[in-house]
């Protein structure tokens, strides 16, 4: 088995994925995504990118340019494909929620140090 096929493999099932969900999600057959696990078949990069974005990680990750599953950048895509705009304004409002509560939170750690 390749790197790709391995990480790709290895993140289905830490987030409890079955094949068919990804196959779904990527749009693409089934049979590829056993393909691209067992090594059978290489990605195009608009499959790659979608893989990434599907697990949230790096492409650099998913190639094995990194062992690093995290994103570097302190900013995540997120697929909202599905949703409709008020949903997707609801979902930016809590990201912004998070925001201000961390920020008051570091405030609160350099006042108390």
């Amino acid at each position: 088995m390749n790197i790709f096929g391995e990480r790709i493999k290895k993140l289905r099932k830490e987030n409890h994925f079955t094949q068919d969900y990804v196959s779904e999600r990527i749009k693409i057959s089934h049979a590829s995504i056993s393909q691209y696990e067992s090594g059978d078949r290489e990605p195009s990069f608009d499959i790659l990118v979608a893989f990434a974005l599907l697990y949230g990680t790096s492409t650099d990750y998913l190639l094995g340019l990194t062992d690093n599953p995290s994103p570097t950048t302190s900013e995540i895509s997120l697929d909202a494909t599905g949703l409709d705009e008020a949903q997707i304004t609801v979902v930016k409002k809590v990201v912004s929620n998070f925001k201000e509560i961390n920020e008051k939170l570091e405030q609160t750690k350099s006042h108390k140090a």
